[in-house]
């Protein structure tokens, strides 16, 4: 790999440096750099590719000058990597540098197109800001000046394959790869009044691209940035974080995140690093207008290294959902095969530009602070602390494996359903969750996938079907192998078979003893089937009528979870809703209820 540098950090003068040529050079900035009307061309230009090749070229003639730097260039060995350097707090003409459109890089050459890559028409469905409409800046792109025809982008030719990257500050020493295989902390928001955005299918190609090597995947399905640090904390250093949404550039760059019930929060830059402890090796912003500045003093990405970030990836301008999903597979395909970043950017671009929507290649645009680059993993073992989390048997109850669920591999269908029994088994207002409606798949599906993105947090004892009150003892006994628990369990074990409201008794001496604590015994206690009475007649939001046994159990069950002083939680799964009615009114009133027959 050749590594050039492209340093605007002393004023008034570009510099150009390439070890492997022996280049070290300098020459004088015009008055007015052509860096905004490029990106100004390019904002109404991204979309044709006679407009943006004409552009390249401009770029091209510009970097070679008359001291032909870029004819120098191509001598090098592939791939070639050129640094837009600027100072770590870049000044006006420095932040025009990093918003010009580099990635084009083109040369006029009579043999253009003998090994470069075609490219479709840009997309305009499925796209991933928040207008989904072009946000481009005043001025009409005008029509090529330049023997297209003839010319190529650099970048997209594999005997060279020119990557460039934008860094902030002077290098140093990255930080040290993983020796691990690829971890990836993924958040996907899509807030409510927002669509366009096929967050798991987004997710599901981010495994697939891993291949046999696997991927340590912890995935935050609040969109919420907040519940996005507590992951990261929790699972500890990851190498990448990866977040999936739609992004804005009206004013102050933002992405459009979630609050605790879905609603629409914008973070800005500086709230993402207020919102994240450690920072990753690598932060994928895979959302519209992430690393374009546009009319803003910052792009997002940039503002991110500035701030302190090793390495940022977003998109330059609007980008389409497919073509979106389609980088981010290819990225993590070449991490996962040990590539370098850069290198691993160049080659994913490369394979995109030959994919379906090879139009957008070039809207992909990396930033490095001081720090960034280098290798992001060196081992392809997963992390022992930390399970492939998508890797979980396909089954709600794994220790029996009597209850099949969907694939990991499978989208979530009810993803906004999903969001809401996650919120409401964190929160402390009801003593239980109950999924009803769907089928018996979707609905064990829906809660395995709950439990799985618990797991870090509280692990699970499932209770299927039976639910006489000495089998839901001897679950948590078996389950938990705990001895405190299965003293109490054992005490109350003979008494609740002649006295099941006994159960009560030992359930609550249970939550509030052994498994009280988060980490340290808490639990979520899953009963899953418990199915009223049919009713055919009755609508799909009518509560039924539980049968005896069950309204025991119920009554137990549920009123041990109510006002217990227990960081444990309750979920149930059923056929439809039902009541557990009591002389002071409706049990199930206290629940948190969550259809699947409604949206």
């Amino acid at each position: 790999m050749t590594t050039a540098i492209l340093s605007f950090t002393i004023a008034g003068r570009v510099t150009f440096r390439c070890d492997s040529l022996g280049i070290d050079d300098r020459r004088d900035l015009e008055p007015d750099p052509p860096f905004a009307s490029w990106a100004q061309r390019y904002a109404t230009a991204n979309a044709s590719r006679e407009l943006l090749l004409d552009l390249g070229v401009d770029v091209g003639r510009w970097l070679d000058g008359e001291q032909h730097w870029l004819g120098r260039l191509i001598q090098a060995t592939a791939p070639v990597v050129l640094e837009i350097e600027t100072d770590p707090h870049p000044g006006p003409v420095e932040r025009a540098a990093l918003d010009a459109p580099w990635e084009l890089v083109a040369r006029v050459d009579p043999t253009a197109g003998v090994g470069t890559v075609a490219v479709a028409e840009d997309p305009v469905d499925g796209l991933r800001d928040v207008a989904a409409t072009v946000t481009a800046r005043p001025g009409a792109a005008s029509p090529p000046t330049h023997e297209v025809q003839h010319a190529r982008h650099l970048a997209l030719d594999p005997g060279l394959l020119l990557t460039c990257v934008r860094r902030l500050g002077t290098s140093v020493t990255p930080r040290s790869a993983s020796p691990y295989r690829l971890s990836v902390a993924f958040l996907a928001a899509q807030p409510d009044g927002l669509a366009g955005l096929d967050v798991d299918r987004e997710e599901v190609a981010v495994r697939q691209a891993t291949g046999t090597i696997g991927i340590d995947l912890a995935v935050e399905d609040s969109g919420n940035l907040e519940r996005l640090g507590e992951l990261v904390a929790q699972v500890g250093d990851c190498d990448v974080i990866h977040i999936s949404c739609h992004g804005a550039l009206s004013g102050e760059p933002t992405l459009a995140l979630e609050g605790s019930l879905g609603e629409r929060v914008d973070a800005t830059a500086a709230q993402l690093s207020l919102g994240i402890g450690r920072k990753p090796r690598l932060a994928f912003l895979s959302a519209c207008s992430t690393a374009g500045a546009g009319d803003a003093l910052w792009s997002l990405s940039a503002d991110l290294c500035r701030r302190g970030w090793p390495a940022v990836l977003g998109w330059s301008c609007r980008v389409s959902d497919r073509g979106a999903i389609e980088l981010a597979a290819a990225l993590y395909r070449q991490l996962t095969i040990r590539l370098p970043l850069v290198e691993a950017v160049a080659q994913a671009r490369l394979g995109f530009a030959l994919g379906p929507q090879g139009a957008e290649w070039h809207k992909a645009r990396l930033f490095l602070g001081p720090a960034g680059g280098g290798a992001i993993v060196s081992g392809t073992r997963p992390q022992p602390i930390w399970p492939d989390v998508l890797g979980d048997p396909e089954f709600l109850d794994p220790r029996t494996r009597r209850i099949r669920v969907a694939g990991p591999d499978q989208p979530v269908v009810h993803r906004r359903a999903l969001q809401r029994v996650l919120a409401a088994l964190r929160d402390t207002r009801h003593p239980g969750v109950v999924i009803h409606g769907g089928d018996e798949l979707a609905r064990a599906t829906l809660a395995a996938r709950a439990l799985r993105r618990l797991s870090r947090e509280l692990p699970s004892v499932v209770v299927a079907r039976d639910f006489d009150t000495p089998a839901i003892l001897g679950a948590l006994s078996a389950q938990t192998a705990r001895a405190e628990v299965d003293r109490l369990a054992g005490r109350y074990r003979e008494r609740v078979r002649s006295d099941p409201g006994q159960l009560l008794l030992a359930l609550r001496g249970i939550l509030e003893g052994p498994c009280r604590d988060p980490g340290g015994g808490a639990l979520v206690l899953v009963l899953h089937g418990f199915d009223p009475v049919p009713d055919p007649g009755a609508s799909p939001d009518h509560r039924r009528n539980l049968g005896p046994t069950q309204l025991v159990v119920a009554r137990a069950v549920i009123g041990a979870f109510s006002g217990a002083r227990t960081a444990s939680r309750l979920l149930l799964t059923s056929a439809a809703p039902f009541s557990v009615v009591t002389d002071g009114g409706d049990l199930a009133d206290t629940l948190f209820s969550q259809s699947l027959d409604m949206p």
